[in-house]
């Protein structure tokens, strides 16, 4: 970090690639590839929501170029800004993320599509570079949001209580408001 303030850890993503601009030269590069990263994901989530919405799929080699991205982009946007810690915390969303939503789908596959298994770990390195915390909220978040959904369709009548409810984009949307927007813990 280079202000070697605590809470500039956990800033949201927009906030933190803010500041690198504002470190002039020396930001430059870890800001344009957090933008870049910012970018792709934005894109990458919609297409991968819209498509699980409408065929309840997501397309395994879509969720492996967006981990490509964010795998080599993130990382290196925080080492060129000088935060390194960034690049444990983002491990350590995707490993949590990967191992939850992995346990889940063992416990009870007609709970999770495998493409959500897949996709867990790149939205949870994605939150884990802003913060651990960040992380387990776009799961907590992930699960309260598509859990209400259902409750709503079934006793609105749209739904029976075993029918499948698309959760790739609860998922990114969740994680993309985390990310993006929730103020440092």
């Amino acid at each position: 970090m280079q202000d070697g303030n605590a809470a500039s850890a956990r800033r949201p993503v927009v906030a933190l690639i803010g500041s690198w601009w504002h470190e002039g030269a020396h930001g430059v590069l870890p800001a344009s590839l957090g933008s870049a990263c910012v970018i792709m994901y934005l894109v990458s989530v919609a297409r991968l929501s819209l498509v699980d919405v409408l065929h309840h799929r997501l397309p395994r080699v879509w969720v492996h170029q967006l981990s490509l991205v964010l795998g080599i982009g993130l990382p290196a946007s925080a080492l060129c800004g000088g935060e390194p810690a960034r690049v444990l915390t983002s491990a350590a969303g995707a490993l949590g993320t990967r191992l939850l939503y992995g346990t889940v789908r063992a416990l009870s596959p007609a709970w999770l599509g495998r493409g959500d298994v897949r996709l867990a770990p790149v939205l949870g390195a994605a939150c884990g570079f802003v913060s651990p915390v960040h992380a387990v909220a776009a799961v907590v978040l992930t699960f309260g949001a598509c859990g209400a959904w259902g409750t709503f369709l079934v006793l609105s009548r749209r739904a029976r209580p075993h029918d499948r409810i698309a959760m790739g984009p609860w998922m990114s949307g969740c994680s993309t408001l985390v990310w993006l927007a929730l103020p440092p813990t």
